[in-house]
């Protein structure tokens, strides 16, 4: 089927602002099977602006460096195209981590911290977009700690 010419030169202007995802339960298994590699593959696609930032939340004791190499473990595994070395060590530079509970609203504090250096450092204007990549017991604790 041919593409429809109505929507030829829109591309660009169907690309979001720049935001910083926070994504809740990030080690696991949703979020390295289907956020992670969609995320990547938008990326890749110019569809998500490079400004924009990746901040998993999770109870794992991991620093960026380590979650940047569980994401790159993910994506390689389940991305539906290959990881290219010069998208992904742009990508890599957005990824940021952040150990908490989801029921400490101390941990809360420590990322809402966290944000404000990620927005200050990549200027994502205060967007933030929230995945709760985690059971549906856990939605209660954790929207109400945001």
């Amino acid at each position: 089927m041919p593409e429809n010419p109505l929507r030829a030169g829109t591309r660009l202007e169907r690309i979001p602002p720049p935001c910083i995802l926070v994504i809740f339960g990030a080690t696991g298994d949703l979020a390295q099977r289907k956020i992670l590699p969609a995320i990547y593959n938008l990326r890749r696609a110019g569809l998500l602006p490079p400004e924009s930032a990746i901040l998993g939340f999770a109870r794992r004791d991991l620093s960026d460096d380590d979650y940047r190499e569980l994401a790159r473990e993910a994506i390689v595994a389940h991305s539906r195209v290959p990881l290219e070395k010069g998208i992904w060590s742009d990508f890599a530079d957005s990824i940021h981590y952040q150990q908490g509970q989801f029921g400490d609203r101390s941990d809360f504090k420590v990322l809402e911290e966290r944000l404000e250096q990620v927005d200050a450092a990549r200027g994502t204007r205060g967007n933030r977009l929230f995945y709760l990549a985690t059971p549906p017991s856990a939605y209660t604790e954790i929207v109400g700690n945001l």
